[in-house]
């Protein structure tokens, strides 16, 4: 319940964006058409080829997100287990069991974490040298004189 609210939260900021993005979209390019002209619209292709890579993204991220969930319930079923029976497990001395099945799941979230962060980085990483793919070349249009 509180990973759902979370998530509320952080979509709140962003639902004017529904409405406003696409008008600050259309401003931005009838903008930089009458400063730049028609190449603007082979930057334009550029981002909207980009769109793709995000849902592929956003998709593979949402299943890393979904597996580490997966994860981390069993994981606090199991350490709830071992609290709620922790006088029968010292009794028997299984400690060392429980700690290795709870290290197990935790090196499962770890591998997943690491994954969800690489795939995090390359994503902040397109994104950001996107606008150097759509800029014009200095070279272009330089004649020597």
């Amino acid at each position: 319940m509180s990973v759902d609210t979370q998530k509320f939260v952080e979509v709140m900021p962003f639902i004017g964006m529904l409405w406003s993005a696409p008008i600050q979209i259309i401003v931005s390019i009838i903008m930089l058409y009458n400063t730049l002209g028609s190449p603007v619209f082979a930057g334009v292709a550029i981002l909207i080829l980009l769109v793709p890579l995000n849902g592929f993204v956003a998709t593979v991220s949402r299943n890393y997100i979904m597996a580490q969930m997966t994860l981390k319930d069993e994981r606090i079923k199991l350490t709830n287990e071992v609290l709620s029976g922790i006088k029968v497990l010292k009794l028997y001395a299984w400690e060392p069991s429980y700690e290795k099945q709870i290290d197990a799941i935790r090196q499962k979230e770890l591998v997943l974490l690491r994954k969800a962060a690489y795939l995090n980085v390359s994503t902040v990483f397109t994104f950001q040298v996107a606008p150097f793919l759509v800029r014009k070349p200095y070279y272009v249009n330089h004649s020597i004189a």
